[in-house]
């Protein structure tokens, strides 16, 4: 893959990871799989867990990058970006150049 678009994070991550070929991107935009846990901690630990440790290194040795974004974050400090965001995506499914099914 060239690029992967990853809501969950958590275990997924690392089949991302396996997937991207040579100068591929993972997005991670979410942790779904965390939500909802009633554990706490344990559940956040367990979470990190499953994804693993990256070492800087091997992004470099194998071409490959990750970029994080909270979207609660870009929320709550750039609310018109996400509402501007919003906006193309109903604008492009409206005209019919995003599909949704």
């Amino acid at each position: 893959l060239d690029v992967s678009f990853n809501p969950v994070a958590g275990s997924t991550f690392k089949k991302d990871w396996r997937l991207l070929g040579n100068g591929g991107s993972l997005l991670l935009f979410g942790g779904s799989e965390r939500s909802g846990k009633k554990w706490g901690i344990l559940s956040t630990l367990n979470f990190v867990r499953k994804m693993g440790i990256i070492i800087p290194i091997t992004l470099m040795m194998r071409s490959k990058s990750i970029i994080g974004v909270n979207m609660l974050k870009v929320a709550d400090h750039k609310p018109f970006t996400i509402q501007h965001c919003l906006t193309e995506v109903v604008r492009l499914a409206i005209d019919g150049t995003l599909q949704c099914k």
